[in-house]
């Protein structure tokens, strides 16, 4: 017969976290999902109009600017347009992709962009671009509903380059990542390093709530920080976290720990797509468990080891990597 404490310890073996809120649970909190497409002109885009593939893009902010990397597949059939478009000094070759990056200079896309990033609970979970539209999933919880459609009635019939794709309920973790794991085959890397001193936040919820996750969307770098939702098993109460749901447990925050801004500027620069990023507290250590495309693993790996932390937090160290598999979901 297996108890509970051997089994607790067999979990700590296979490097599997032992956790009572696991991240798929958390992820499936924020309940509805909207696609907006928003049309772009010039340059490059005049010429994706002319092509049938859907092209896996990844928009971004720092500071005032916003950007859109793109990732062409190697095997993409080699029309006269993918030709040309390959054809850019600025091109950058993976070992399964080529990536180009365009600076979106229209003040009303990135407008649209903004107040869809400002809306509390809003996170954008794919981006694609099929001919000249640039098409933005993204997930929010039920309770912002109100302030989603208010930010929409501000763009629809007044915008002509924008629609209202769909609004429905959101998929799961799993079924958003097998989708593109179909596609693009991932795989899943977790790091762990010491706490960081002096955080506040990092310290309350190491406290208080080691049951819980923190949801990373990279993709928004304002003068605040990096965006995080965080999802618990009880109430939040410290200043500077915002109250999403009491009912459900969801939080939001801006996060400026070195090693977030600076892991999610060498990915930028890297032009390393990472499909979910996650962060728990076990153990007394930070894990971070990323969802990136399996090809460019070794490169990932490579920026995480060699990551430059503060406060005496040494370096990340690889606990778990593995292409994603049936097996994950008993502890994600």
């Amino acid at each position: 017969m297996l108890f509970l404490k051997d089994a607790y310890l067999l979990q700590i073996l296979l490097l599997k976290p032992v956790r009572m809120l696991k991240i798929s649970d958390a992820y499936s909190r924020l309940d509805r999902r909207c696609v907006i497409a928003i049309i772009l002109r010039g340059g490059i885009f005049d010429l994706m109009v002319r092509m049938e593939e859907t092209i896996p893009a990844y928009v971004f902010s720092d500071s005032d600017s916003t950007y859109l990397q793109l990732f062409f597949q190697k095997g993409i059939s080699r029309t006269s347009t993918i030709n040309s478009i390959l054809s850019r000094k600025d091109l950058v070759e993976k070992r399964s992709y080529f990536s180009l990056t365009e600076k979106l200079e229209s003040r009303k896309r990135i407008h649209i962009i903004n107040e869809l990033n400002r809306i509390p609970s809003v996170t954008i979970s794919n981006t694609y671009v099929l001919k000249n539209e640039l098409f933005i999933d993204f997930r929010f919880h039920h309770s912002k509903l109100l302030q989603v459609n208010a930010m929409l009635s501000n763009f629809i019939g007044k915008q002509p380059d924008f629609r209202i794709v769909t609004m429905s309920i959101s998929a799961t973790l799993r079924e958003k990542l097998e989708t593109i794991h179909s596609q693009t085959k991932l795989s899943i890397a977790r790091f762990s390093t010491a706490l960081p001193q002096g955080n506040e936040i990092v310290s309350y919820i190491g406290n208080n709530h080691l049951d819980a996750v923190a949801e990373i969307d990279g993709r928004v770098l304002s003068e605040k920080g990096v965006k995080v939702i965080l999802y618990t098993e009880k109430p939040v109460e410290l200043p500077g976290i915002e109250v999403i749901s009491k009912v459900d447990n969801i939080y939001e925050f801006y996060g400026r720990q070195d090693p977030l801004i600076e892991a999610r500027r060498l990915g930028n620069e890297a032009k390393i797509p990472r499909a979910a990023f996650f962060m728990t507290i076990e153990n007394n250590r930070l894990h971070d468990i990323t969802f990136i495309p399996t090809s460019e693993a070794d490169e990932f790996l490579e920026i995480m080891m060699h990551l430059r932390t503060s406060g005496g937090q040494g370096p990340p160290v690889l606990e778990y990597y593995s292409e994603l598999n049936p097996d994950l979901w008993n502890w994600l």
